[in-house]
């Protein structure tokens, strides 16, 4: 603490003191946890503020106001994922301090803290809580330092069937030896706990399969699978697989089975990238970790941005060409084999479009899931997606002239895609600098990025910004139109944002 902070401080207390001998204690602390899973507790710390009275944010800058911290003991057994979330706070400029300075002015203000459990032990968790507490017009108290503790069970043994697995657990009530006033303490998955505590906008890690688990992921992988379908590596490739098919075999019903048993193999290769992860069992709060990992999400942040830059045209990511050579002289076998090895070899050659996409649906994943099978249904709808235009068109021929033929626009899904990318991109950056605190990254920045680039998806689609392989827009049609229009009023939201308007969306 500096020695500006030191004297405002000095200044603030002998102004409150007559303040203070009346209103004691303007904050009351309040704590529950919750077991997210066998190895991963959730602690909360719900600040209960008397009215009009405000606490600062952690984030508080050098030289204001005194940030509410939280300090844990060290303790064998546990170690925490990531800092001590918080809500959104407010921003102003406090004329005292001189700086910008981030506050709640809410009655409640819950803190959560995810903690990983690596030991078999049960263990008691215990720290204190440091801040400030204000009141316009009146005048600041410094926090008594508020003690706390935790009782955590240990993991389970080795063997234990997770039906056999306890995971209800309850807060020990704060030590009142060390000069705090006691009060009530709540805890446990009871119902009437779970309605006082349930906080909106805040929500656990926890996967929700009860309401559409696998099928809601399977289906954001067929999403990623339709759109690498429009990509000048794939969409010709239908018409002319189709033909190969059913002109070359001796009759329909076989040509037409053998084009199914192609779109099969496509899902089935795609599907098989999953599998190392099923088989090694990753945990899944290895695979949670990875949303609070600064050094992973910066390697998706670079990735994401070659991916962006391939889509633009400026280079590819493909395959090693022998691969392609092996896979298409092996595909020349007859019978199933031959079709295995032709969607081999699609699933090669395509790879510079569908590469960057499909990385992209799989970074998501990981960094949003805690189960492992959740990678194994985004594959599998990627790759359905892919496979199933192939048995279509090939039980319907005639279907083959209703599709639009190739030219410039085939380039265009890829521009797009490029800037979503970039986008996603700066997502994972800004996950990184929020775990670090790094600030080079602040949520004006972020939402000034994403202007620029919705602004800039718009005056592509307009055709005022080219790429490498861009024709010129002779015509502007109703969608790109309306496509165009989209991401403008986009860029103006994000816009608003950077100005203070609160936005739901981010």
């Amino acid at each position: 603490m500096n020695m500006r902070r030191i004297l405002i401080l000095a200044l603030l207390i002998t102004c409150i003191l007559p303040v203070s001998a009346q209103i004691l204690n303007p904050i009351k602390w309040e704590y529950s946890q919750k077991r997210l899973n066998d190895s991963t507790e959730e602690i909360s710390f719900i600040a209960k503020l008397e009215k009009d009275w405000h606490l600062y944010s952690q984030f508080t800058p050098e030289g204001g106001p005194m940030p509410t911290e939280f300090g844990f003991d060290k303790i064998k057994g546990i170690s925490f994922k990531g800092k001590v979330s918080e809500p959104e706070s407010e921003k102003k400029f406090e004329e005292l301090f001189g700086v910008d300075v981030y506050t709640f002015k809410q009655e409640t203000v819950p803190f959560k803290q995810t903690v990983k459990i690596t030991g078999e032990a049960d263990v008691v968790l215990t720290g204190t809580i440091n801040g400030m507490t204000c009141k316009d017009e009146v005048g600041c108290i410094p926090m008594e330092p508020t003690s706390f503790s935790f009782k955590i069970k240990g993991r389970a043994k080795a063997g234990t069937p997770p039906a056999l697995i306890d995971t209800i657990t309850k807060p020990v009530a704060p030590d009142t030896t060390k000069g705090e006033s006691a009060f009530p303490v709540k805890g446990g998955n009871s119902e009437e706990n779970c309605k006082d505590y349930l906080i909106e906008g805040l929500a656990t890690n926890e996967p929700a399969k009860e309401s559409g688990g696998y099928w809601v992921i399977f289906l954001l992988g067929f999403g990623g699978g339709l759109l690498a379908l429009f990509t000048p590596c794939v969409f010709p490739m239908i018409p002319l697989t189709v033909a190969f098919f059913t002109k070359n075999s001796k009759n329909r019903k076989k040509g037409l089975f053998l084009a199914i048993v192609y779109g099969i193999f496509i899902a089935g290769i795609y599907t098989l990238i999953s599998v190392p992860f099923i088989v090694a069992d990753v945990p899944p709060d290895t695979l949670s970790e990875i949303a609070t990992s600064a050094t992973l999400n910066m390697v998706f942040f670079v990735i994401f941005v070659a991916f962006a830059f391939s889509f633009f045209g400026y280079y590819e990511i493909t395959m090693p060409s022998s691969l392609a050579n092996k896979a298409d002289s092996a595909s020349d076998i007859g019978g199933l084999i031959g079709v295995f090895f032709m969607a081999i070899t699609l699933a090669i050659v395509s790879f510079s479009c569908t590469g960057p996409i499909l990385g992209s649906f799989l970074a998501g994943t990981l960094a949003n899931t805690q189960d492992s099978y959740d990678i194994l249904f985004v594959m599998l709808g990627f790759g359905t997606a892919l496979g199933l235009p192939f048995a279509l068109f090939a039980a319907f021929p005639a279907w083959l002239n209703s599709l639009p033929k190739s030219g410039g626009w085939l380039n265009s899904v890829k521009v797009v895609l490029g800037f979503l990318e970039l986008g996603m991109a700066f997502k994972f950056a800004s996950n990184a600098d929020l775990v670090e605190q790094w600030g080079f990254l602040k949520r004006e920045t972020f939402l000034a990025i994403w202007a620029v680039l919705g602004f800039g998806l718009a005056l592509y689609l307009l055709g005022f910004i080219r790429f490498p392989h861009d024709s010129k827009v002779k015509k502007r049609g109703p969608f790109r139109l309306a496509l165009s229009a989209a991401f403008f009023v986009c860029g103006v939201y994000f816009t608003a944002g950077i100005f203070g308007a609160s936005l739901d969306l981010i």
